[in-house]
């Protein structure tokens, strides 16, 4: 009996490397999805389009009052302000961003916005609501009409 156990081998060496490839193919297939997906979603919240860029202009201002900031968004441009995302920098230097806020910030009027954080500066994203490819909407940040803003 003891013998017979001596005598087996191990799998073929042919079927190792079939199996180790095999293995690193998917790994890299796994890998590539989920990058391709961090990929598209980085890509949605810069692409405002040539008309947004054109159209879209803001000014902000900030305030502290009782551990709350608020951001007062002026709308300078042509287009709806849909929304916006702040980045919140604490006074310990930590970056916080709450879920982008929904408004309905019309050309020439003033949006303010109160958060409960205190931030000794915000960078104020204004955002529109598109239409993509199928004609649903979806809120677009528009990053390249970010604002820095010092609160005080």
């Amino acid at each position: 009996m003891l013998k017979r156990l001596r005598n087996k081998r191990g799998i073929s060496p042919l079927i190792a490397t079939v199996l180790l490839i095999g293995l690193v193919m998917v790994l890299g297939l796994i890998f590539f999805l989920f990058v391709k997906k961090q990929i598209s979603a980085q890509t949605e919240k810069v692409d405002c389009g040539a008309q947004e860029q054109i159209t879209v202009d803001v000014a902000a201002e900030c305030e502290i009052n009782d551990g709350t900031t608020t951001v007062k968004l002026s709308n300078l441009g042509k287009e709806t302000i849909d929304g916006l995302r702040i980045v919140c920098t604490q006074s310990n230097d930590e970056l916080t961003s709450p879920p982008p806020t929904l408004i309905n910030c019309k050309e020439g009027e003033d949006c303010p916005v109160s958060y409960n954080l205190e931030c000794k500066n915000v960078e104020v994203l204004p955002g529109v609501v598109k239409e993509d490819n199928k004609g649903n909407p979806r809120f677009v940040l528009c990053t390249d009409k970010s604002i820095q803003v010092q609160c005080s």
